[in-house]
């Protein structure tokens, strides 16, 4: 199931983004524990991504992405759930923060 819905993702790219492209596909559980919810997330970075990676497990291999954070004054995040997405940026060093 993934790799066929990574492939229908990746069609919708006519070139490869200037900094990468993250792909994530999975099934996920859903907050209620009743059932699971297929997931397809596509992240082009803010600076350029040096690594490549193809991982099939349980879990979400994100220190790529997180790893991109390292010195900057300004984090952005994304929250996805089931009535929507929320993108928004924090200003200032994570020590201010907390």
């Amino acid at each position: 199931m993934s790799l066929t819905r990574i492939k229908i993702e990746l069609r919708l790219y006519k070139n490869i983004p200037t900094n990468g492209l993250a792909l994530f596909c999975g099934v996920i559980e859903t907050g209620d524990g009743k059932g699971e919810k297929k997931i397809t997330l596509d992240i082009e970075p803010f600076k350029p991504l040096t690594t490549f990676s193809y991982r099939c497990q349980t879990t979400f291999e994100v220190a790529p992405l997180l790893s991109l954070m390292d010195d900057d004054e300004k984090f952005g995040f994304i929250i996805v759930d089931g009535n929507g997405v929320l993108y928004a940026t924090v200003q200032g060093n994570s020590k201010e923060i907390l």
